[in-house]
Parts: structure tokens; sequence; C-alpha cells
């Protein structure tokens, strides 16, 4: 076998996603994670420095104490795991960031922006329903602009999938069931 007979059947190494410094902002601790905690791995794995910011936080009475800070605890876990070089907790209300002053929220991540100085940022997808998601990824655009000495280069956006969807007009949750129904339905015939 000849050396291009070799190099063909070598797994093709992945092109690197080159995001340099990297800003990912979520609405709340694991929209991170569960949206773009893959392309996190990748980039600090690749030497690239990765920094997260999580916007809200449970406040009680909805939340309890102890279980702010587990969820906080979580979170720092799977950062460390991702390979994140710092996480910034901004603490505005979880499931209330329409109650916060918009621009409270534009100022507290602006700021990061500035002291960071990212050249990609990592945003929830303006298509959430929820409006935590919408409301982070408008403020995390305010920061973004590119009026200021540094801004980030590239804006990509990520998506979270959730219960909160569930309810959107464009699903049809009685299509599904019946779906899920026939399945089950001829899997317990022998």
């Amino acid at each position: 076998m000849n050396t291009r007979d070799e190099a063909s059947k070598a797994p093709a190494q992945p092109i690197p996603l080159s995001f340099g410094r990297t800003l990912v902002i979520a609405p709340h601790p694991d929209d991170e994670v569960l949206g773009a905690g893959g392309t996190i791995a990748r980039l600090a794995a690749e030497g690239e420095r990765v920094f997260v910011a999580i916007v809200t936080e449970g406040r009680p009475p909805a939340f309890s104490a102890e279980s702010v800070a587990k969820v906080r605890s979580e979170a720092n876990q799977a950062h460390a795991l991702l390979g994140v070089e710092e996480t910034f907790w901004l603490g505005f209300e979880a499931v209330g960031l329409d109650l916060a002053g918009h621009s409270a929220v534009n100022s507290s991540l602006s700021g990061l922006a500035r002291s960071l100085s990212p050249e990609t940022s990592l945003l929830p997808f303006p298509g959430d329903i929820h409006r935590d998601h919408q409301l982070t990824f408008l403020s995390a655009l305010v920061a973004s602009r590119p009026h200021q000495e540094s801004f980030p280069l590239r804006i990509l956006a990520y998506e979270t999938l959730s219960e909160t969807n569930w309810n959107a007009p464009y699903l049809n949750a009685r299509l599904h069931t019946e779906h899920l129904r026939r399945h089950f339905a001829s899997s317990r015939q022998p």
C-alpha cells in the first residue's frame, strides 16, 4: 500500500474554528452548556480563550438559596470540564429579565464586552420564545455594536430547546403524540 492510499484512509482532521477570544452569553445557567457546550469544549481544546456570562439567577421565593447555590456549583463544574477560563454571574432575576431595566442589562453586558474584547460572541437564538432569551440576545447586540473601539468580529447564535417552546404555535403536539402512540402500539405486538 502506498502513502497516498494510507492518507486517504486516515480520519479527516477537523479544521480549527479560529474564533479567537470568545464570550458566550447565556440567559440562565445551563443554556450555554446545552446550546453551545460542544463548541465551547472544542474552542478550549484548540487553545482559544472562552468566557461565559450568565445573565440571570434564581431568587426566592421561586428558587431557594440552596437550589441557586447548587445550580451555580454545577455550572462552574461544567465550565471547568468544558475549558471555560472564567464565568461571570451578572445576577439579574431569572424568569424576570423583562422586569429589569433594559439599560441596566445593556450596561452590564457592554462593560463585560469592553473589558474582555471578544473576537466572537455566542448568543442565544433570537427566535426562542422564552422572553429572557430574547432580551439577552438584544442586550448582547447592544454590547456588540461596531461603533466602539473594540467589538466582536463574529456574532453567532446557539439554540437551546426547552419546554418553553412546547406551546409554540408552530408545533403540533397532537401529531407527535399520535406518532408515538402508533410506534409504541406496534412495538408491543408479537
